[in-house]
């Protein structure tokens, strides 16, 4: 009992208004079908960087903001954090694209000039000397269904909006696990008896 009993006790789960919160396997579970941790070759690319700032607060503090990179492929998202060091503080830059999101209709390892239309890059990943990449490029600029995208680069080529998330290892595994995951939390959805709001 307390001041704060009132938040410590256990809430109902909070209702989900669009069909993909739902487009699970296990009503109120959700898999994680890929986990990528930060690169080792990223973490010398957060060491290079702070060394060239000359920023000995960032150097201090490489292997934290290397440990809270991530990128997640769950059942129904994909969860991203891609953390910065500033002043002396580690700011994490956490966010999360659901796969009813146009930017995540396809994705692919990143490569010379590949995928067709995003980055036009000869080396997006600069020969993967700081991790590989992996490209969300499924939204146009004509796109209603948009998202914020990650703080790790991207843009707009052709009319294609695109972003690339760099530092990765297995970004292929990483990224057959959301294309696979779309694949069936659309299904989900576009099920019969599901219904749309």
């Amino acid at each position: 009992e307390g001041p704060h009993a009132e938040l410590l006790r256990p809430h109902p789960p909070a209702k989900m208004a669009r069909p993909i919160h739902k487009a699970l396997a296990t009503p109120g579970q959700v898999r994680i079908l890929f986990h990528s941790q930060a690169s080792d070759r990223y973490k010398k690319c957060i060491c290079l960087s702070a060394l060239a700032r000359c920023d000995f607060c960032a150097l201090s503090q490489v292997n934290n903001v290397w440990n809270s990179t991530y990128v997640t492929a769950y059942e129904n998202k994909l969860e991203y954090n891609y953390p910065a060091f500033y002043c002396c503080c580690l700011i994490d830059w956490v966010g999360v694209i659901y796969y009813d999101r146009d930017i995540v209709k396809q994705v692919d390892k990143a490569s010379c000039c590949k995928p067709c239309c995003t980055h036009c890059s000869p080396c997006p990943t600069c020969f993967d000397m700081c991790g590989e990449g992996l490209v969300l490029y499924g939204a146009t600029l004509f796109s209603r269904n948009l998202t914020c995208l990650p703080p790790c680069g991207g843009g707009c080529f052709c009319c294609r909006v695109y972003a690339v998330m760099n530092g990765l290892d297995d970004s292929e595994q990483l990224a057959n696990a959301i294309n696979d995951g779309r694949q069936t939390a659309m299904a989900r959805i576009n099920a019969p008896g599901q219904g749309r709001p």
